[in-house]
């Protein structure tokens, strides 16, 4: 979601998966549509802030793809947006439209209204704009030697790859798919097998 100056603001469809989603209420957009949970008691208290497991709307895009955290962009006086996730557990949707394409949230906590614009991310915005809980390394599932290196350096004794091109966009670029989600994972396996990790891949399509 963006926030502008005129009180407009933005939801950004990302494309990054989170898993157990116990889903609230359901609303549909242009893009597909979005999905409203609420936090755990556990999750509220966790020190852990602005990381996808906090976040209390998502989207789906497509009918193969996986549930995606929903981000927000937020413009401030300076010019530089804030972009992060929608964790506020105290904000609700209470509308939404395809055309144009915006949702009505609701703050319980301010009793404020906002309006947000809703529109797919690009992916050099999900991958750069956003922080995550460090510590964190960089890396190309097909460089099988920088995987390996990376897991004796850090002391890695588990891997969860997340790291997959999602089933929509494979079908248009079938080699970049077969790259990564094909080589990427059997890079990974080999690298488990050869140091003796734990690897858990959730999906092969869809992540």
């Amino acid at each position: 979601m963006e926030k502008q100056s005129l009180g407009i603001t933005e939801l950004i469809c990302t494309r990054f998966t989170v898993e157990n989603l116990q889903v609230s209420h359901t609303w549909l957009i242009r893009n597909g549509l979005l999905f409203e949970r609420t936090l755990t008691h556990a999750e509220m208290k966790s020190v852990k802030k602005n990381c996808p497991s906090q976040t209390i709307f998502f989207s789906m895009l497509h009918p193969l793809d996986e549930v995606a955290p929903v981000i927000t962009k937020i413009s401030a006086p300076s010019g530089s947006p804030k972009i992060s996730y929608f964790t506020d557990s105290n904000v609700s949707v209470i509308f939404t439209n395809c055309e144009p394409s915006i949702a009505v949230t609701f703050d319980s906590l301010t009793g404020l209204h906002s309006v947000w614009r809703i529109r797919r991310a690009r992916q050099e915005l999900t991958y750069t704009h956003l922080s995550f809980p460090g510590p964190y390394v960089y890396l190309n599932v097909q460089d099988q030697g920088l995987l390996a290196r990376t897991c004796v350096e850090q002391d890695i004794g588990c891997i969860v790859h997340y790291s997959a091109i999602l089933s929509a966009d494979a079908e248009a670029n079938t080699q970049r798919a077969l790259d990564i989600n094909i080589i990427g994972l059997h890079n990974l396996l080999e690298v488990s097998r050869q140091l003796n990790l734990k690897l858990f891949v959730p999906s092969t399509i869809g992540m």
